[in-house]
């Protein structure tokens, strides 16, 4: 990032003489006396990034438009520009796309109000920053990171480990949601004063776990009914059969769990609704997706797939979500590689296709379905498991 202390010194030099910032003296603005931003909304109004308005107050609950996020930011940035005709904001627009903040078309309305994810990416594009080794990492924080556009994902992963813009209490980040002016007010001070940032913490991976993950599982089996618990060699699988009942148990769908500790397999299907898993055996099954664990095999075997995702009908919204949050779970390192031909399915007719990946030591088996408008992918443990 430009030096902050040039940043802010550049700034406050050019607004020595200025006269103009008396309309809009802090000391007039009624509605933040008692805000928990008025340090924050303070300090950018002083440095002429944010302006109040002419009735005296600040309004810091309103959200944020494109345009006027857009112009805090270049104007964060050392620039001064006047106003463009007949739209006040083209001369800041036409500046963030030539500092590279905006690119042309990532916006048709300027005058809507800018989500979180959108303020991320036009901050991290302003920063001139090295990011962590571990940047990775801080995506386990984020509690919803798999809903976030993959567009988003980098942008939103570099602003949170950089403490600039911070997630809910609940963890979320909550992308898709707009911000107020005092919220983006913090945040523009954040990117330029590294000591007003609030970093979150990695967790210790010596720590205890605070988690169930190393608890034992227990399913019903189907042919006895009983409830057993789920054994297997790998007891990594324990956290992601427990991630995968979420994933699918959650929301829209109908979710069936199936265990058979005699054949050491764990087989989850998931239906639009009940009655579609009620069909009978000899009548085509209309199941979205299929994901299968196999509890036991020969770890030296590139060839043992303990992790297998059959998805038929690729063109129901619901089930493709909840098909990334799979792959987000078991496979991160492959993500891109998998929705890559997953996303091909949905637009061209290319059925048949089977090949072997290996990334970090790891196979990836990845097969288009000939019969059915779907993919089939198997995956194996990784190095070291």
């Amino acid at each position: 990032m430009k030096n902050t202390i040039i940043i802010l010194t550049t700034i406050i030099t050019m607004l020595i003489n200025t006269t103009a910032l008396a309309v809009v003296n802090t000391s007039r603005l009624t509605d933040i006396e008692t805000h928990w931003a008025k340090e924050t909304i303070t300090q950018l109004i002083d440095l002429g990034v944010i302006n109040g308005y002419e009735d005296g107050i600040f309004k810091p609950e309103n959200t944020v438009q494109v345009d006027e996020f857009i112009k805090m930011t270049v104007t964060s940035l050392g620039h001064t520009l006047e106003n463009g005709t007949p739209y006040w904001a083209t001369t800041y627009i036409d500046k963030a796309k030539e500092l590279g903040l905006v690119e042309n078309g990532e916006f048709i309305n300027y005058l809507r109000s800018i989500t979180r994810a959108e303020m991320a990416r036009i901050i991290v594009r302003a920063l001139d920053q090295e990011y962590p080794d571990n940047l990775d990492e801080y995506k386990s924080l984020i509690t919803d990171y798999t809903s976030i556009e993959d567009k988003y994902k980098d942008y939103i992963t570099k602003a949170y480990a950089k403490g600039i813009i911070t997630g809910y209490e609940d963890g979320s980040f909550k992308g898709d949601q707009n911000a107020t002016r005092a919220e983006s007010a913090t945040m523009i001070v954040r990117m330029l004063d590294e000591e007003k940032r609030s970093v979150p913490e990695l967790k210790d991976d010596e720590e205890p776990q605070t988690n169930d993950d190393a608890e034992p599982l227990y399913l019903i089996a189907k042919k006895t009914g009983e409830r057993q618990q789920v054994e297997t060699a790998y007891p990594q699988l324990i956290p992601h059969i427990k991630n995968g009942m979420a994933i699918l148990g959650e929301g829209e769908g109908y979710a069936q769990f199936n265990f058979y500790p005699e054949n050491d397999q764990v087989y989850f299907k998931l239906f639009e609704k009940k009655e579609d898993s009620e069909s009978p055996a000899w009548v085509q099954k209309p199941t979205l997706i299929s994901y299968y664990f196999d509890l036991e095999g020969d770890a030296t075997n590139e060839r043992y797939y303990p992790y297998n995702i059959s998805f038929y009908n690729i063109d129901n919204a619901m089930a493709r979500e909840k098909f990334k949050q799979i792959v987000e779970d078991i496979a991160p390192e492959a993500k891109d590689l998998i929705m890559e031909e997953f996303n091909k399915k949905l637009t061209d007719n290319e059925y048949g296709k089977h090949f072997i990946k290996e990334i970090n030591g790891r196979q990836f088996n990845i097969q288009t379905l000939e019969y059915d408008r779907g993919i089939f992918l198997s995956i194996g443990l990784r190095v070291g498991e």
